[in-house]
Order: structure tokens, then sequence, then C-alpha cells
């Protein structure tokens, strides 16, 4: 009987705990809910309006912005970050204490930096609604059952243009969902396993394959851990993500720490950089349960104490890396083939300069069985790590093995990168194969090889070039690429020949080649090229070329005749032909075009100064925003190799300025003097 009491008083207890909380949930909404803006409409939603989910299962969320008042709201579509998670969204729940964020202390303890941002879009709000979807399992791992309330606040929403000056946050917050967390039932778990895995192995749309992406990382049983674990080579794109996140996110941490040391071991798995991320996060995350403190502020003693406590858990975390590491490089001797240089390849990211040596040499053996993209990254990127004499040979076999015409449109860009490091470590005979490659009627290389050999001229190539260029004026791509070799290794003997064929055509060529010829011009005739500027930016029929005429100009042609032209054009009527003669003078022009360029500067300041709307308008052919061009002429004035501003002309600079990223671009003591 005392026990049958002791269990009524508990759960009498616990009831009451809930619906304290339950209550204190409500009064806080309530408050926070009379701050949202009347004509704003944020409804959140269960798709299919279901109430029940069992745990594991996939909860998608609709998120639904619209306003009865059109133009009032600003909208972020933001649906990703770099980072691996958005967090523009805050979600609020009743109960708490029966959830865990399955990301929190990746996002806390994990990484010291994050690469963030995204592309989106930032429209006004009307009454056609706004649509964001979820999956609230990235944000909530509801590890008992029960019922449970749910709401969102949003920082999507502002009053004003989004990110414009005038901008300032309006309070977004949802409605209110409830719904019911039921155990799972073992029979659903294995079957949406299964079929999963049958989506993941079968050929099906991209939106199904993703779909099954996220089935495994939320399911959150060993099966599907070891599923993932199993999958995690990096081969399937859509998915390794998710896989990523999904051991991260896992409820069974113990269980995967121990699959994954494992598989590592085993000669027919290849270990990617992230599995071995993964796995020394995973395993430093047990050891190191508590998060890092918040930081004290201005207290020296704690942030002394602080500091060495973030200090031991990076070293913590390091130790893990280097004893996964050290694992790989025992298991390696096993693995052979792709497997090997998969597994080579991560190690090469992870140990010590002293190291890399050796195992770039072993990576050299197995190089061309890295796929494809590996093989590109490590050649554009990495190559001082990889270099050796042993590679040599393999930057011949991917030149050679890319000599086909289906290969070429696949590989051309590993073509180009084997020639171009075989020229740096054998010069002949990288030298011989480019000098093929330039002399080729149809050309198979990027314009960045054709130009590299050091020769100043080749004039027993040039008459083939000259046929092409003008041979092939219907064709583009060809035609700037003969050109552009013309300017790097032409003599004067196709000058005549090049004037009386393209002068007539200037201004209504495409910009490239256009701008390889003009450079051709100033190299062989200063004053002919130089006339060809000036048509150039007279003759806009066609094209749009004239914006970027002297940007095009090569440093070591630039003249004084060149600098008139360009100072002449700095009251063209056109402000985007003026944004980038601004920056091309802040670059090459003397210290007399800097009066120039600040009048020219006072000029722009005063009109927009004069329009309200400036600041929400855009300029010139390309719609530059007011604050883009502002930028090109502080960074002229200030930046310029060939003059400096004193402290009183960056004083008067700063009162021209107009939009807040102008001012931000000057020195903060600069800023402080606008204050006074």
């Amino acid at each position: 009987m005392k026990n049958f009491l002791i269990i009524i008083i508990l759960i009498f207890s616990l009831t009451s705990l809930i619906n304290a909380q339950t209550d204190e949930f409500l009064k806080t909404y309530q408050e926070q809910f009379a701050k949202k803006p009347e004509d704003l409409i944020f409804e959140l939603r269960l798709k299919q309006d279901r109430k029940q989910f069992q745990q594991g299962e996939i909860i998608p969320l609709e998120l639904s912005f619209s306003s009865s008042s059109h133009n009032k709201f600003g909208f972020d579509t933001a649906s990703y970050d770099r980072s691996g998670r958005l967090m523009i969204d805050s979600f609020y729940i009743d109960n708490p204490n029966g959830t865990v964020d399955p990301l929190e202390d990746y996002f806390s303890k994990g990484f010291s930096m994050f690469m963030i941002g995204g592309l989106h879009s930032i429209p006004m709000l009307t009454d056609k609604p706004q649509i964001i979807n979820y999956e609230l399992n990235e944000w909530l791992r509801f590890d008992k059952v029960g019922k449970y309330r749910l709401y969102i606040f949003s920082q999507r929403v502002t009053f004003g243009e989004r990110y414009s000056e005038e901008s300032k946050p309006a309070f977004a917050i949802s409605n209110i969902v409830e719904f019911e967390i039921v155990p799972a039932n073992e029979k659903w778990q294995q079957e949406t396993l299964a079929n999963a895995v049958k989506i993941l192995d079968s050929s099906t749309s991209e939106k199904e394959h993703e779909k099954a992406c996220l089935t495994l990382r939320y399911l959150g049983t060993k099966e599907t851990a070891k599923e993932i674990i199993n999958r995690f080579t990096g081969d399937d794109k859509t998915c390794n993500f998710d896989f990523y996140m999904g051991l991260q996110g896992s409820p069974k941490r113990e269980f995967i720490v121990e699959e994954m040391q494992k598989i590592m071991e085993k000669p027919e798995f290849p270990v990617i950089g992230s599995f071995l991320q993964d796995l020394s996060l995973l395993s430093y995350f047990l050891q190191t349960p508590r998060s890092l403190s918040k930081y004290p502020g201005d207290d020296k003693e704690a942030v002394k104490k602080w500091e060495a406590e973030r200090e031991a858990q990076e070293k913590s975390k390091h130790a893990e890396y280097k004893k996964y590491t050290d694992q790989l490089a025992r298991a390696i001797k096993r693995k052979q083939g792709r497997i090997l240089a998969i597994s080579l390849d991560t190690l090469l990211d992870n140990i010590d300069d002293k190291e890399k040596a050796n195992v770039a040499v072993s990576l050299a053996k197995v190089f061309l069985d890295l796929p494809t993209e590996r093989q590109k990254f490590l050649l554009e990127y990495r190559w001082e790590e990889i270099k050796s004499s042993q590679i040599g040979g393999i930057l011949q076999k991917i030149y050679e093995n890319c000599e086909s015409e289906s290969q070429k449109n696949n590989q051309s860009e590993l073509r180009d990168l084997a020639l171009k490091r075989l020229y740096e470590l054998e010069p002949q005979k990288g030298r011989e194969l480019i000098l093929t490659e330039v002399s080729r009627p149809k050309l198979r290389v990027g314009n960045d090889i054709l130009t590299i050999l050091t020769d100043k001229e080749l004039p027993e190539i040039e008459d083939l070039w000259l046929t092409k260029a003008i041979n092939n004026s219907n064709d583009f791509r060809v035609r700037e690429s003969y050109l552009l070799m013309l300017e790097r290794y032409g003599t004067t003997k196709p000058l005549s020949r090049l004037k009386d064929f393209f002068e007539n055509k200037i201004g209504q060529m495409e910009c490239v080649a256009q701008e390889n010829l003009i450079n051709y011009f100033l190299k062989h005739d200063a004053n002919f090229g130089a006339k060809m500027v000036k048509k150039a930016m007279i003759e806009r029929a066609k094209t749009k070329c004239y914006n970027s005429v002297f940007e095009s100009i090569s440093k070591e042609y630039w003249s004084k005749e060149i600098e008139q032209l360009a100072v002449m054009s700095l009251s063209d009527e056109n402000i985007g032909v003026v944004k980038e003669v601004i920056e091309t003078l802040g670059k090459y022009g003397s210290k007399e075009v800097k009066d120039k360029i600040w009048q020219r500067f006072v000029e722009f300041s005063i009109k927009m100064k004069a329009d309200a709307s400036a600041l929400k308008k855009t300029f010139g052919d390309y719609s530059y925003p007011l604050q883009t061009i502002e930028l090109s002429f502080i960074r002229a004035l200030t930046h310029s190799p060939n003059w400096k501003l004193s402290q009183e002309e960056k004083s008067k600079i700063v009162a021209l300025c107009i939009s807040k990223d102008c001012l931000n671009e000057i020195d903060h003591p600069t800023v402080e003097v606008r204050s006074k």
C-alpha cells in the first residue's frame, strides 16, 4: 500500500511539473505572439495534417509567410547554409526534457569556424504565401514518447526590403501545432530501412533518392547506423552529407564508434576524409560530453580559465584525430587499388608535413585509381604536397588517356592540369607537348595552357593562328584562343592583315576576342591600339564590351595616351563604364588622375544625395547597386599604388559616402572623424 501511495505521489508530481511547464510555455508564447504585426501572416503546419509520428519517422513541416500589406515586409527565402544548418528559424517545444538537439555538440564544440551562407532571394511579401519546407528531425530528436506542442520564431522577415539600410526586424512568430510521438514499431523500422535501401540501390528519381537519404539519417536504429557506415564511402554524392550528419545525430553513438573502428580496418573499405572526421568527432564527443562554458566577458581571471578549458578541449579533439589517423596509417597496408588510393588521399589530409613525402610516393603509384574529381583537386590545389619524381609518368598517362574526343569533354580540365604540372616537373617534355597543342588546327586545351610557355615569340606557328582567327570568325571561342596566342607569342608580321580584317569589326566583336586583339595592337602598334580602344568605346551598336575595354588592357601596354582616354570616359553617361574606368585608373593611373576620380565622386555623391530613393536603385547596363559604385570610388582612391591620401582627404571622403558599405570600407578612425 505504501509503495502504491509513493507511485501515486510521483505521478501527481510529474503531472504537476508537466502542467507547470505547459502553462509557462503558453504564457511565453502569448507574450511573444502579441509582438507580431497584425498584417504579417506566419502559418506553421504539419504536412498532410498528421498528428502522430513514430520515433525516428520524418516529421515534415511547412512554413508559410504572407502579408495583407503588399511590399511592406522583406523576406529571406534561404533554405540551407554552408555550415550544415540554417540558424534563421528557432524551434520552441513545450516538453524540452523529452527532446535532444541531435547536432548541438557538433555546432557548439565540433569546430572553431564554419563556412556560412548560401544562395537565396529576398522578395517582398504579398498575399501569395512564401513556402519554406523543413524536417523537424534536424533540430529535434524525440527520445521520449508523448504529446508535444511546437511553435517557431523566424528572423526571415523585416520591415522594408531585407538588407537595405532602412530595414529592421519584424517579429515573426507562428501558430502552435500539436502532435504525438509514439514508440517505433520494430516491423515498421525494418520495412522503412529496407525500402530506403532499395531506393538507394535502384535507378530512381533524384527526389526519391534524397528522401531515402533523409530516412536513413533520422531513423536512429543500430541497423540503420550500420547501413550508413557501410555506404559512407563518398560514392553516393547525394547522401554523403546526410550520412555524415546522420551519424552525428544518432542516439547510438557508442555503437557507431565501435562499428566505424572495425570497418576502417577492412581491406575492402575506402576511408574518405569525412568518414575519418566523423569518427574522430564522435569519439571526442563521447569522451567530452560537456560543452565549452559561455565566454565570461570582462572578468580577466574567468577568461583565463575559459581559455584554458578551450585549449584542453582542443587538445583532446586533436588527440582523437591523431589516434584514428594512426589507425588508418596502419590499416592502409592491407588495402589495394582504388581502396588504397582513396585511403591514402585521406591520410595525406591528416598527417604532418614531414610524413607527406612518403605518402605522396605511395599515392603516385595508385593515382590513376582515384576518382577524376580528386585527381583534379590534388593537381590543382595540393600539387606541392604530391609532387615527386614518380608522378611524372602518371601525368603523361593522364594526358595520353584524354586523347579521344569522347573523353575530352569529361576530362579536359584534368588533361590541362596534367599538362601544366608535367611542364613544371619536366619542362622540356612539357614544352614539346604544349607546342604540339598550340600547333593543332583544332585546339583542345584551355587558354591558360596555350599561353604558359616562356617563349617570347613563336613565329613558325603564327601563320596558322592568323588563318584560324580570320577564317573562324563565326566561332568566337576559336577566334578568342587564336587571337590570344597571337597577342602572347606573335610578331609584327600578322599586324597588317589583322588591321585590314578586324578594324571595322571593333565594337561589334565578342568581348574577350576583342580584348585579345586590342592588346595585340597595343603591343605592336601603340598608336593604332589606342585608336582601337577609342573606337571600341564609341561603337556600341551590338555589344556591351565597352563596359570592360579599359579593365582588359594588360598593365604592360598601359600608356599616357590610354590613361587620357580613360579619364575622358569618366564623364560617360553609362555608370557601368564609369565604374570600370575608375577601378582601372585606381590600379594603373598616375598621380595626375587622382583629382579627376575625386571630382567624379563628388559629382556622383551630390547627385545621389539629392535622390531620396537612390539607395534602392540600380544603375548601368548590369544593374549595379549604388553601394557597388561607391565602393569602386573608395577603393580606387584609397588603395592605389601610385598615390596616398592624407587624413584630411580621408575625412572628406567620409562626407561623400551615402551607404554604410561606403563608410565601412574606410578606416575606423576616419569614421570617428565624421561623427564629430
